[in-house]
């Protein structure tokens, strides 16, 4: 499956494992949405006060555009953190390494560590107690039309 795309498509799920382009990817689509809901939402705020900020303080639909601005930036923030803690959890089992380990991230300088570690060292190329190699092809079943054929 596309490394762009799995990350998102398994967004909540803690089991499996992850590719290192996978991780990457997340992170930068991540980020790259942030900031386009951002400029999105400051863009609908600034329409909302006819692009002079402040020229409107104090009406009531500039407060409420600001909550609501301020209410949605929270909830994508959440999102994409749930989500680095998934893909991160699934990088760790790509090492062989149950998914507790991503608490060493708080620590200063095993946090810096780690991330080296996520970012730039392969998985096991073996199936490990995790699941399969994330970089091995999808291998068809039995129960699929590919299993008929052969």
């Amino acid at each position: 499956m596309n490394p762009l795309i799995r990350p998102w498509r398994h967004l909540f799920d803690f089991k499996g494992r992850a590719t290192r382009a996978e991780y990457g990817l997340y992170h930068l689509t991540a980020v790259v949405l942030f900031f386009v809901l951002q400029l999105l939402l400051v863009g609908v705020n600034a329409g909302l006060t006819g692009g002079h900020p402040g020229s409107m303080s104090g009406h009531p639909m500039t407060i409420v555009a600001s909550i609501v601005e301020v209410v949605v930036m929270l909830l994508a923030l959440l999102l994409f953190y749930v989500g680095h803690i998934a893909i991160s959890v699934r990088r760790l089992h790509d090492h062989g390494e149950p998914g507790v380990k991503f608490l060493l991230t708080f620590i200063p300088l095993a946090g810096i560590i780690f991330w080296l570690m996520m970012v730039f060292t392969p998985g096991e190329y073996i199936e490990n107690e995790y699941g399969p190699d994330p970089r091995q092809p999808e291998q068809i079943g039995q129960g699929t039309l590919g299993g008929v054929f052969s």
